[in-house]
């Protein structure tokens, strides 16, 4: 009996990491920059396990894609690289959209903490180094068609 028990929590909690590993839905994210517009096509990372998680483990990102996160409310944001092996460039927005921190190359691993510098509704991560090569500067705006649910 007990290994029943046993075998039921061990299906149930496979069940649940199963679950909190499934992949997000992606949207397709525009960047204005005075060079043209590029979209990138972001994972969204709502939920606030999602955004505990971010991008951790990940080894490699593809130029044109990303994870954007989103908060329930405009908010100071803190971010770290903490799990995370590769480089990244952390795109820091308002609820206007606009661009106001760019975070580039943040150090992969580290656990220091980077801050979004004001009041952000979220933030876009994408390869570091990649926003030098698109021209992405404060100031810039991000279009994307907000994703159907409710952020918590």
């Amino acid at each position: 009996m007990w290994l029943g028990v046993a075998l039921l929590l061990s299906g149930a909690l496979t069940a649940q990491a199963s679950a909190a590993e499934a992949p997000l839905a992606t949207i397709p994210v525009t960047i204005e920059t005075a060079n043209g517009t590029r979209v990138i096509q972001a994972e969204v990372a709502c939920k606030l396990e999602d955004r505990m998680r971010g991008l951790m483990g990940r080894e490699s990102l593809a130029p044109d894609s990303g994870m954007i996160f989103f908060l329930p409310k405009p908010r100071p944001m803190r971010m770290w690289m903490k799990d995370t092996p590769l480089a990244l460039d952390l795109v820091f927005f308002d609820k206007d959209r606009k661009i106001i921190l760019l975070a580039r190359n943040a150090t992969p691993n580290s656990e220091a903490i980077v801050e979004s510098g004001g009041a952000v509704i979220g933030v876009l991560e994408i390869a570091g180094g990649r926003a030098t090569e698109i021209g992405i500067s404060p100031g810039d705006r991000l279009l994307y068609s907000y994703p159907q649910g409710t952020c918590e």
